[in-house]
């Protein structure tokens, strides 16, 4: 609640909305990251990135091997960071959020006219204080994943994925330290039992069913950080169904009035 005068407003703000930013965001990079991986599977790839840009006037020389080799790895790595770097982002507008609420709210500076006004100076001054603190240097990742109280299991699955970032943004996709990432996927079952092999045809009166299992990933130091499609998206289905709803509730129960 905020005060102007003998004016106050009260504005309910759902953390969820930027669990939704966050799950856009990452579409959006795995749909870039799945456009190149497609274009390599093509026959044409290599052929086409020998082609001289058509409004070039000098070009680079390329050898053949060059043109593909480790692409795809790149891309992938890249998209990581990008996503683990999307999630922290996510996390700096919840500790603004938590700021707020621990400075007892917003003070309103100049006259607001009606709601749709205040929802946008409430806004304002969100996008405000999370650019605030993304841009303190003392506030280390680490640091914003311990702001919140939720499960050790959900920390450390958290900063796997910063160390990941790490070895990709500063050391060349070399891990530098050992460090460990947990992924859940999801494993189709029929009647309790793991689905190998697909196409498969259940019988009449089996039972088709997902279960959830966590699998890890053990890096030590000078390993090359070598991550698949599908490690990709069990990466995104770990931080959209479980990391962040984690984070966005543990914000709620803060903001519930004792």
């Amino acid at each position: 609640m905020n005060d102007l005068g003998d004016i106050t407003y009260k504005v309910n703000v759902n953390p969820s909305f930027y669990l939704e930013k966050f799950n856009e965001s990452v579409g959006r990079r795995v749909h870039d990251m799945r456009v190149v991986l497609r274009a390599l599977e093509s026959s044409a790839y290599e052929q086409l990135a020998m082609m001289k840009p058509p409004d070039a006037v000098m070009d680079l020389k390329l050898l053949p091997s060059a043109t593909k080799d480790g692409v795809a790895s790149r891309q992938i790595n890249i998209c990581v960071a990008d996503i683990a770097e999307d999630f922290f982002a996510f996390l700096d507008a919840l500790m603004a959020m938590k700021c707020i609420h621990k400075n007892g709210g917003v003070r309103i500076e100049r006259p607001l006219d009606g709601r749709d006004d205040i929802l946008r100076y409430i806004d304002t001054y969100i996008k405000k204080e999370t650019g605030r603190i993304s841009a303190d240097q003392k506030i280390k990742v680490p640091d914003k994943i311990g702001a919140f109280t939720v499960p050790d299991k959900i920390k450390d699955i958290a900063n796997g994925y910063n160390k990941i970032r790490v070895a990709v943004r500063h050391h060349r996709g070399v891990a530098n330290q050992e460090f460990s990432i947990s992924l859940y996927r999801l494993r189709p079952t029929i009647n309790g039992r793991d689905i190998e092999n697909l196409p498969v045809i259940a019988k009449e009166g089996e039972v088709v069913g997902i279960k959830t299992e966590i699998v890890q990933r053990h890096f030590k130091p000078g390993d090359v950080v070598a991550l698949s499609e599908d490690e990709v998206h069990q990466i995104v289905m770990t931080l959209q169904l479980i990391i962040g709803p984690a984070y966005v509730q543990a914000v709620c129960d803060e903001f519930v009035e004792k």
